[in-house]
C-alpha cells in the first residue's frame, strides 16, 4: 500500500538503528574520522606564512584541522558519559588529542621550535664531549650545576648512535605530553573510581597546558618526575587513618577501591622514590622546591606517611646545591635574590600588562588569560560540587586537591624566573586544577544527567581548544625557525673560529647547538646598555660591540625570528628593528658574508685609513732659502 511507505520505521529497523547508536564502534569511528581530517589537512599547510600571520599557526591551519578537533571533542564527550565505555576507548581519544595538538608543529615545520631547545641541544653535545664540569660558574655553569637531563640525553644519543639530540628533539613535545598523562591519571584515581571524572581530568589537563614548557628541556623532564612522585604519594603513601575509600561507580567505572599500602610496602616505595628525587634535584632549579612545597602541604594536612618525606627531599636538594650547584650559586647570588619577596613585581607584567605586536597579539594574550581563568573557575565549581555530593571522609581527602594546587603559589614570591614564574606556577597547579574542574561535570558517580553533562563538557572543551590554540600557537612568528634560518646558523657554526664573538638582536634564533663553549654572545635587545643605545645610534653602537681585536672574528646575525621577538615581546617599538637593519646596511661599514630570504650574517669592514697627501720635496739653495 502507498501509505505504508510514509509510516514510522518497522520495529526491527528501529531496533537496528538503536543498537548502532549504542554500538562500541561509534566512538572508534569518531576517533578515526578526526584523525583522518587532521592528517588530510596537514599536507597543504605553508609554514612560511606563520612569519607574517597575526595569530601565528592559528591563522595558517586549515579548516580540516579545526573540524578534526571538534569531531574528537564531541566523540570523547559522547563516550565518557556512557558507563559502558571501556577505558581503551577513552585512552585512545586522549592520545589522539595529544597527538593532534603537539605533533602538528613538528610535522608542519620540520625544524625544532624554540631557541632554548636549540641551546639545550648544545649542552647535551658539550657534556657528550667534555663530561660534566661542576666547577663552572658562568652561563654554561647553570647547566653544569643541574646536568641530570643533559647527561641522560648524552647517554641516549651515544647509545643510539646519533650525532646529536637534534635527531629526536622535535618530538619531545608529543612524547612529554603523552608521558605526563600517566601520572595525571593516577592522581585523579586517588580521589575517585568514576572513570568519567578521571578521564575528563586528563582531557582538561591537556587543553589547559598552553604554557609551552613541554619542549626538549629539563623542566619537562623534571615535571614528569614530580608528577610521578606526587602520584605515588597520593595513591600509596597517604595516611591510613584519613584515607578515602571511593564509592563504586558501577560497570566500567574502574577499581572499586584503593588498597592501603602496608608498612613494608611503604618502605619499599620510599626507597624507590629516592632516585626520582635525586634526579629532580640534579636536573632542574625550580622543581625540587615545588616538590618540597607539595610534600610539606600533604604532611601538614596529615595526608602523607611517612611525614618526614618532605625533609628527605629537602636534604637531597640542599646536598645537591651545596656540592654540585654551589659554583654557579655563589657567582649569581644577587640575581637569585633580586625578586625575593616581591610577588607582584614578579608576575604583574603577565597579569595586567598590555599585549604588544598588534591587534592579533592582543587576541592571543587574552585567549591565554581567559583559558587560565576558565580552568581556575571550573576548579572552584568542581571543588564545591564534589564536597556537596560526598561524605565527610571523602571531603577530607578531597581537600588535598586545592592544597596541592596552592602549593605552587609561594614560588611567585621567590624569583621572577626570567619573567616566567607565573607560567611555571600555573603548570605545577594544573594537574590538581584539572581534577577539580572535572568534578564540575561529574561530582559523583550517581549525580547529574549524563546528556547534560556531556553537552556542557563538549561546549567547554571546544572553548578550551580555542584558548589553547591561541596561547600555544599564537606566537609562532618567533617560535618557528624556517629552514633558511637553520641554514644560516649551520653556516655560522661551521665557519666561525673558536673564540669568535656572535652578536644578535636577541637569542631567538637557532643558536649554540654545537660547540657551546667556543663562542661568546652579545644580545643587544637583552642587555641593559644596548637596549636603549641601539635604536638611537645603531651604527656606532654595533661597531663598538663588533670592535676588532677582542676576538678572532665577530659576526652579526639578523633573522626574521629576531625581528618578530623584539616586536612581540615589546623590546623595541614596531618598525625599529627594520630601521636598525637599514641603517647598518646603508652605512657601508658592514659586509654581508651570508644571506638568504630569512637571515643575514654580517661582519664589520676594516676601518679605512685616511690617505695622506704626499709632502712636496723642498728645494733649497744656499743664501736663497728653500722653496
Amino acid at each position: 500500500m502507498p501509505g505504508a511507505l510514509s509510516g514510522p520505521p518497522a520495529p526491527r529497523e528501529g531496533h537496528i538503528i538503536g543498537r548502532l547508536a549504542r554500538s562500541a564502534l561509534v566512538p572508534w569511528a569518531g576517533l578515526a574520522l578526526s584523525l583522518g581530517l587532521w592528517a588530510a589537512g596537514l599536507a597543504g599547510v605553508d609554514a612560511a606564512r606563520v612569519k607574517t600571520a597575526s595569530l601565528g599557526l592559528v591563522s595558517v591551519l586549515p579548516a580540516t584541522f579545526w573540524a578534526a578537533l571538534a569531531v574528537l571533542t564531541v566523540s570523547f564527550c559522547a563516550a565518557v558519559v556512557r558507563r559502558s565505555t571501556r577505558w581503551p576507548v577513552l585512552a585512545a581519544h586522549a592520545a589522539a588529542l595529544v597527538t593532534i595538538l603537539h605533533a602538528t608543529p613538528a610535522l608542519v615545520y620540520g625544524t625544532l621550535r624554540y631557541s632554548w631547545a636549540w641551546k639545550h641541544i648544545g649542552v647535551v653535545d658539550f657534556i657528550a664531549h667534555h663530561g660534566v664540569q661542576f666547577h663552572l660558574g658562568d652561563v654554561l655553569g647553570v647547566y653544569q650545576g643541574w646536568p641530570g637531563f643533559f647527561a641522560l640525553n648524552s647517554f641516549l644519543t651515544s647509545a643510539a648512535g646519533q650525532p646529536s639530540a637534534l635527531s629526536y628533539a622535535s618530538w619531545a613535545l608529543l612524547v612529554n605530553d603523552l608521558l605526563w598523562l600517566g601520572p595525571v591519571l593516577l592522581i585523579a584515581r586517588a580521589f575517585t573510581s568514576d572513570q568519567r571524572l578521571v578521564w575528563t581530568a586528563a582531557w582538561l589537563f591537556e587543553l589547559g597546558n598552553w604554557v609551552g614548557q613541554d619542549y626538549f628541556s629539563p623542566q619537562a623532564f623534571a615535571f614528569f618526575l614530580y608528577l610521578a612522585v606526587i602520584a605515588v604519594c597520593l595513591r600509596w603513601l597517604r595516611d591510613p587513618e584519613s584515607a578515602w575509600r571511593p564509592v563504586t561507580a558501577g560497570p566500567g567505572a574502574g577499581s572499586a577501591g584503593l588498597r592501603l599500602a602496608s608498612r613494608s610496602t611503604r618502605r619499599v616505595l620510599v626507597v624507590c622514590l629516592v632516585p626520582l628525587m635525586v634526579a629532580i634535584a640534579s636536573s632542574h632549579q625550580l622543581t625540587p622546591f615545588m616538590l618540597i612545597s607539595a610534600l610539606t602541604v600533604l604532611a601538614l594536612a596529615g595526608q602523607l606517611r611517612p611525614r618526614w618525606l618532605p625533609l628527605l627531599m629537602l636534604a637531597i636538594t640542599a646536598g645537591w646545591l651545596a656540592y654540585a650547584a654551589w659554583p654557579w650559586l655563589a657567582a649569581n647570588t644577587s640575581q637569585i635574590l633580586q625578586g625575593f619577596g616581591l610577588p607582584w613585581a614578579n608576575t604583574s607584567a603577565h597579569i595586567v600588562g598590555g599585549a604588544t605586536g598588534g591587534p592579533g597579539q592582543v587576541i592571543v594574550d587574552w585567549g591565554a588569560r581567559l583559558l587560565s581563568a576558565a580552568v581556575v573557575i571550573l576548579a572552584f565549581i568542581g571543588y564545591w560540587r564534589y564536597r556537596r555530593h560526598h561524605n565527610a571522609r571523602a571531603r577530607r581527602s578531597w581537600n588535598r586537591v586545592p592544597l596541592l594546587a596552592a602549593a605552587a603559589a609561594p614560588a611567585v614570591a621567590a624569583n621572577s624566573y626570567g619573567g616566567e614564574i607565573i607560567f611555571r606556577a600555573f603548570l605545577f597547579a594544573l594537574p590538581f586544577l584539572a581534577v577539580a574542574a572535572a568534578a564540575a561535570f561529574f561530582p559523583h558517580p550517581k549525580a547529574g544527567r549524563p546528556v547534560l553533562a556531556g553537552l556542557a563538557l563538549a561546549g567547554t572543551g571546544l572553548a578550551l581548544v580555542a584558548g589553547f590554540s591561541l596561547g600555544n600557537y599564537g606566537k609562532e612568528a618567533m617560535d618557528y625557525f624556517s629552514p633558511g634560518e637553520v641554514a644560516a646558523s649551520d653556516w655560522l657554526y661551521r665557519t666561525a673560529p673558536p673564540g669568535a664573538e656572535v652578536v644578535a638582536a636577541t637569542s631567538n634564533f637557532p643558536w649554540a647547538f654545537v660547540h657551546y663553549n667556543w663562542y661568546s654572545y652579545t644580545f643587544l635587545g637583552e642587555t641593559a646598555p644596548y637596549i636603549s643605545q641601539v635604536p638611537r645610534s645603531p651604527v656606532s653602537t654595533v661597531i663598538g660591540v663588533l670592535k676588532p681585536g677582542r676576538s678572532p672574528a665577530s659576526y652579526l646575525v639578523l633573522t626574521k625570528s629576531q625581528a618578530a621577538e623584539v616586536q612581540l615581546s615589546g623590546i623595541w617599538p614596531a618598525g625599529t628593528y627594520s630601521r636598525i637593519v637599514h641603517d647598518l646596511m646603508a652605512s657601508g661599514r658592514f659586509r654581508v658574508v651570508y644571506s638568504n630570504a630569512d637571515a643575514q650574517i654580517l661582519q664589520l669592514r676594516p676601518a679605512k685609513v685616511a690617505r695622506q697627501s704626499p709632502v712636496p720635496a723642498r728645494h733649497c739653495v744656499r743664501g736663497r732659502g728653500c722653496r
